[in-house]
């Protein structure tokens, strides 16, 4: 098949329809890797083919394969399709979670700083009840919050890059406005050791979530950059925090 109309037409009545098995039950693996494929071959996204597929499992396979891309395949229209999959009761939850897999891949385009976006633009009540029942539920599960905060707490961080430091600490620290302290104490100290390595990082932190519209991300990322300054912070690196635009006495007024 060497277009997207030949691809539609062996969906809808043809042999992959048959081998996918669209008419009874689909193979998740085979529509994942159909959504990796025509992503690559045709920079289209398998959601094009929801008439063949149904909404939910062209949704669900895109999300499923995203590990599998490379960046050039991802575009504007695969970040549609990610909002499109968090706003599904269906697949928010394997969204969610994919979104923290992927959040502290520095060359990614849909690593902490989409998170960032998508987050910061939501309203906190609304923000709230969608993060904090997921961020319970995943708790414990070995899903990729609980990785990232397990990876950061006990393992080797001498080896994380500057870039991947600030992008994995963004995605910890939206995890401190969730209610259950389980997740939001472990969730800071996380945070702050990874930011022990690039207190260089806390002004970029500080700068970051100050302006989030949640009392309790703001005071957690004060938390942890100011552990990681009075750890290892350079006089630049204080310099740096205290010329915050509007912010010189940051840590006076939390």
């Amino acid at each position: 098949m060497t277009t997207p109309e030949a691809v539609g037409e062996a969906l809808q009545s043809g042999s992959l329809r048959h081998l996918i098995g669209l008419d009874s039950e689909p193979d998740a693996g085979l529509l994942e890797a159909l959504s990796v494929t025509v992503s690559h071959r045709f920079g289209i996204e398998l959601t094009d083919f929801s008439d063949a597929c149904g909404d939910t499992a062209a949704l669900t396979a895109v999300i499923a394969g995203l590990p599998w891309r490379s960046a050039a395949t991802i575009t504007n229209r695969t970040g549609a399709c990610v909002i499109q999959a968090l706003r599904s009761r269906a697949v928010f939850h394997d969204a969610m979670d994919m979104l923290f897999r992927l959040a502290p891949r520095p060359d990614h385009p849909l690593n902490s700083r989409f998170l960032h976006n998508v987050l910061s633009r939501v309203p906190m009540a609304r923000r709230d009840a969608l993060l904090t029942p997921w961020l319970h539920e995943t708790h414990k599960t070995n899903g990729a919050v609980d990785r990232l905060i397990t990876w950061a707490q006990l393992k080797d961080i001498d080896a994380v890059g500057w870039q991947t430091c600030q992008l994995w600490v963004t995605a910890l620290l939206w995890c401190t406005g969730c209610s259950d302290r389980r997740v939001r104490d472990s969730a800071a100290l996380a945070a702050a050791r990874l930011l022990t390595r690039h207190p260089d990082q806390a002004s970029y932190v500080l700068n970051t979530f100050l302006a989030v519209d949640d009392e309790w991300v703001a005071e957690r990322a004060c938390y942890a950059s100011y552990a990681a300054l009075l750890r290892g912070g350079s006089g630049s690196d204080w310099a740096n925090v205290a010329l915050l635009d509007g912010r010189r006495h940051v840590f006076e007024c939390r």
